[in-house]
């Protein structure tokens, strides 16, 4: 198990700060504590700012001064490089500073006394060689090549040295953890905790628009990556800055839920430039054909209506074709669906189109992504999930996503008794969830894997008040796994009440699952969740 972290979604001021957490959280075990980037008021030096402090259990405290950028040292002093040119940095000043800080001011906060407490200096992003430095140990000190043993060179420092005041009490870590940290907010204020875990997800998806940066020369880009990486959110993005620079963009998904959010993001934005198409790719389909007859019935038989909206897309003037198509959930589209793409372009050679997906969620099989000649970008973190919903993921699934997402509550797994009690059971969590733990009935989301809740057989009758009930949250949503792809609620309970024939159990395990941000109740029956290798 890894070691405990706080706060638990760090956010870094630095790559090197980043990077060096990385291999000290590799290197600890579960009885290690690490505070990033500590806050706090010392009476002789003022504001404290610590990078890392690693509570290590039987050795004590290390305190972590990191730089990045180029750092050197020229035999006097050392200098760190930037784009104003080099300055003068003084690290072993600052880390011996900070550790005299901190242990005062745990000493100050338990009853333990002196705590013994050790430094080192991390430049993750630069190599210093064999420097000599005079009254400074050459081992406290970790270049490029090195940063990787942190946690090893951090536990060889408290050992190595007299330790006199090395904690006797087993729960010193535990103690020390809770007087560094104070009051969790999860344990205060629930409503707190959540928001700041959305508002965190909210900040590092919206960092991701600088990977838009790196491919804008491009005429045709596909982005594609896990559940959660914030491809949808990306591929807003990208349909603005083409809006933007006057071009008429059609945005293209694959279901409802989707078409839903994208619209309600085009209602949201400014500017006299409208976009030329927003929703379902049938949606599409359907509005080319009515151009031409009555397409009635076109949902229950698309090849019946195929010479209509063909004679649609020949009909339209220029004027009414695109400059450019955002594409999301491109694992789902036929061919008939990417002629429909194509043939809409102004000019389907060289017209932008920018795609967006993940075949991992692929509702159908056999479905090609035409990709040749698109520049790929490549997303491979975990946004929206948190820690521990993460973890079940990747257990399932059989392969590991890094997360980023912040730390929630304990996956729950329900067992009911047999196949036909499954939404019996979901209800009852619901049930639970509502009126013991207080959750907000909009904050939850109960997701079939198979047949609709009786509920949602009754709401999607109106298709336009189900999907705005969604967005106004004023009650539990009822849906299916396969309707929900691309959406989130911060709790869900998937009932695993049968699959169907194109897919698997793992598949739909996969989209199913991280919908949840916060928080995942799984029920199904014991046979089901053993074919997943899960024993509640």
């Amino acid at each position: 198990m890894p070691p405990r972290i706080w706060p638990e979604n760090p956010v870094f001021v630095n790559e090197a700060e980043r990077v060096t957490f990385e291999h000290l959280y590799a290197g600890l075990g579960d009885k290690a504590v690490i505070f990033t980037n500590l806050k706090f008021y010392d009476s002789q030096e003022g504001d404290i700012e610590i990078d890392l402090v690693a509570l290590i259990e039987g050795l004590g405290a290390l305190v972590i001064e990191t730089k990045g950028g180029s750092v050197s040292y020229n035999g006097q002093k050392w200098l760190q490089a930037s784009k104003e040119g080099s300055h003068e940095i003084e690290p072993h000043a600052q880390v011996i500073k900070n550790m005299y800080a901190f242990r005062n001011f745990l000493r100050n906060r338990w009853r333990y006394g002196n705590l013994k407490v050790e430094w080192l200096i991390a430049l993750p992003e630069s190599l210093v060689g064999r420097i000599h430095i005079p009254n400074v140990d050459r081992e406290r000190i970790l270049d490029r090549a090195e940063i990787a043993e942190v946690a090893t060179r951090a536990c060889k420092v408290l050992s190595a040295r007299e330790n006199s005041h090395q904690p006797r009490e087993r729960d010193w870590v535990e103690k020390a953890f809770d007087a560094v940290r104070g009051h969790a907010t999860a344990e205060t204020d629930r409503d707190a905790f959540l928001d700041s875990n959305y508002l965190y997800v909210k900040q590092i998806t919206h960092e991701r628009k600088m990977i838009l940066d790196l491919v804008q020369d491009n005429q045709r880009i596909y982005v594609h990556g896990p559940a959660g990486s914030g491809k949808s959110w990306l591929a807003f993005e990208q349909a603005v800055r083409w809006r933007d620079q006057g071009l008429r963009v059609g945005i293209a998904v694959f279901n409802r839920g989707l078409a839903s959010y994208m619209k309600r993001k085009a209602d949201e934005i400014d500017g006299e430039i409208k976009f030329g198409f927003v929703g379902t790719i049938h949606e599409l389909a359907g509005q080319l054909g009515s151009t031409q007859g009555d397409m009635d019935g076109f949902y229950k038989d698309y090849q019946a209506f195929k010479p209509l909206i063909q004679a649609g897309i020949d009909a339209l003037d220029v004027r009414e074709k695109f400059d450019a198509w955002v594409v999301d959930e491109v694992q789902d589209f036929n061919d008939e669906l990417w002629h429909l793409i194509y043939s809409t372009l102004k000019n389907p050679d060289s017209s932008r189109i920018a795609i967006y997906g993940d075949p991992d969620q692929a509702i159908y099989s056999g479905r090609e992504i035409p990709t040749e000649g698109f520049a790929q970008i490549r997303l491979n973190e975990n946004l929206r999930n948190s820690q521990e919903i993460s973890l079940v993921v990747d257990q399932i699934v059989g392969h590991s996503t890094p997360s980023r997402g912040p730390h929630g509550f304990d996956v729950e797994f329900v067992t009911a008794p047999s196949a036909d009690q499954v939404l019996d059971f979901a209800d009852d969590v619901v049930e639970r969830l509502t009126d013991q733990e207080v959750w907000n009935p909009g904050e939850i989301a109960l997701l079939t894997t198979k047949y609709r809740h009786p509920v949602h057989e009754d709401q999607s009758m109106d298709s336009e008040k189900y999907w705005k009930d969604f967005w106004n949250a004023p009650d539990v949503f009822y849906g299916t796994v396969q309707g929900f792809k691309g959406l989130e609620r911060s709790v869900v309970v998937l009932a695993i009440n049968g699959i169907h024939d194109s897919v698997t159990l793992k598949d739909v395990m996969y989209v199913g699952m991280t919908r949840a941000r916060d928080r995942l109740v799984i029920v199904g029956t014991a046979e089901t969740l053993g074919k997943i290798q899960i024993t509640p």
